[in-house]
């Protein structure tokens, strides 16, 4: 579990159950979505882990995406 996190490198982790479930949150910036299966596989392949991905984006990300949100409420 160290050297996948030290592959993965995230800004944190957090060990819980979930449904019963071992679980790991991990938060991991990802700047291009081609760094998904570097962060997949490890955990695929090592663990035998379901792998899900839930996008989140910071105050700063989200006021710069303020302009696309309105532009699609007026719209839809």
């Amino acid at each position: 579990m160290q050297e996948i996190l030290g592959d993965i490198k995230p800004e944190a982790a957090y060990f819980m159950l979930d449904g019963g479930q071992r679980t790991i949150f991990l938060v991991v910036e990802v700047s291009e979505a081609s760094r998904l299966p570097a962060i997949a596989e490890p955990l695929w392949l090592a663990l035998e882990a379901n792998v899900e991905f839930i996008p989140a984006m910071s105050e700063k990300g989200f006021a710069k995406a303020a302009q696309h949100i309105e532009r699609a409420a007026k719209k839809y």
